[in-house]
């Protein structure tokens, strides 16, 4: 379980914080169905300014900044951009290959109840070049910026944190 624990509570604090207000993440009425092009966002502002054009609220009250774009490390360019709102966050990545590898801090092998957990099941949104994670309790989307919100809006697939974790570290 420590092994998937630290792997999901460092992406999900990094992407979203539960001390924001998850009752934020409203998505007006007027958005079509039809998904939005996200091959375009390369910078934070792009990706703030397609969650507004999809009715999707991304004010943060939380601690920290909203966009982290800097190693905490390092203080170096990060390669994954993070925009945190109240109820979730948005991790941006190049689009190439594989680029959600950066999401995950390491790999390590999981046991039975590390893959059998709620944390293990909590969803992901995930495109070719972003990542949608829920930041309510146990990494869930709010109800009103549903996983399935985000999908419709901007495509992707929905998977869980146990299908990123054996997508980037092999399932055991």
């Amino acid at each position: 379980m420590r092994a998937l624990a630290i792997s999901i509570v460092v992406a999900a604090m990094a992407l979203s914080a539960c001390s924001g207000d998850s009752e934020s993440g409203t998505q007006s009425e007027s958005n079509t169905s039809e998904a939005m092009a996200t091959d375009a966002w390369t910078e934070p502002q792009d990706v703030l300014d397609g969650l507004s054009a999809a009715g999707f609220d991304c004010t943060w009250s939380g601690t920290g900044d909203q966009i982290i774009d800097q190693s905490p490390i390092s203080g170096q360019p990060a390669a994954v951009k993070v925009i945190r709102c109240d109820g979730y966050g948005v991790a941006l990545g190049s689009g190439e290959e594989g680029w959600y590898a950066q999401i995950l801090p390491e790999c390590q092998p999981l046991s039975d109840n590390d893959r059998n957990s709620p944390l293990a099941a909590a969803p992901i949104v995930l495109g070719t070049n972003f990542a949608v994670l829920g930041g309510a309790e146990g990494a869930q989307f709010p109800p009103d910026a549903t996983a399935d919100d985000f999908i419709a809006a901007f495509g992707g697939e929905e998977i869980t944190f146990l299908d990123l974790y054996d997508r980037v570290c092999g399932s055991e």
